[in-house]
């Protein structure tokens, strides 16, 4: 399954690739690069949740970069290009023009084979909970909107319980809520029940494609 996180993939294109002229092991690459990136994010406490989230276990990398293909190999390298290219996250660039260049990198590792895609899979529901807690920061000039998005928001640990439940096809559909909801610009006065609102209900009505058994994940 293709999966899609914000900054998720992006972990994965550490600085180089095995077989790409570098002396390290890709997974130490991908490790080191993580935590440089990390380091750099000091002003962007959301933000830098949300890469926390999206660290991918050091034994995925392990277990799955072997069934990479070359294809794969390309993709991950032009993700480390883009990835290295970031400019340091500032407070006011987090949720803004920072936040749109990290989707631009992701968006690069969108066609991953699925064995390969599987390198860099975190917990969804810390995925789910860094994304609310940024979307919650894009809100804070659009104080109804806000209000809303707290009154709707599951609550936490929710996600652990019902998650087991989701099918694969289920997971498909959060992923892209996750993406939705990521890609939402800074709310404002003006676009707070105009377009910002229809762009966040859009998000939403993904909902409405899970299953019985997974759909209480997204509910308050």
């Amino acid at each position: 399954m293709k999966t899609y996180r914000l900054v998720a993939l992006l972990a994965v294109a550490a600085l180089g690739l095995a077989g790409c002229g570098g002396s390290k092991p890709f997974c130490d690459r991908q490790k080191e690069s993580f935590d440089s990136v990390l380091g750099t994010m000091s002003d962007c406490p959301s933000a830098k949740s949300m890469m926390e989230a999206n660290r991918p276990d050091d034994s995925k990398c392990e277990a799955n970069y072997a069934d990479c293909s070359a294809a794969d190999k390309e993709i991950l390298d032009a993700t480390v290009t883009c990835l290295s290219g970031l400019p340091t996250c500032t407070k006011d660039t987090e949720a803004t023009t920072w936040a749109s260049k990290a989707i631009v990198c992701q968006s690069k590792a969108n066609s991953l084979s699925t064995a390969c895609a599987k390198i860099s899979r975190p917990s969804f529901c810390k995925v789910q909970k860094a994304t609310l807690d940024l979307t919650l920061q894009k809100v804070a000039n659009c104080p109804t909107m806000k209000s809303g998005m707290e009154a709707g928001r599951p609550p936490d640990g929710k996600c652990d319980t019902v998650y087991p439940s989701c099918t694969e096809a289920d997971q498909v559909v959060l992923d892209d809520m996750v993406r939705c909801l990521s890609a939402l610009p800074v709310c404002t006065p003006e676009t707070e029940t105009g377009t910002w609102a229809t762009g966040a209900i859009a998000c939403q009505n993904k909902a409405n494609l899970l299953s019985e058994s997974c759909a209480p994940i997204t509910q308050p």
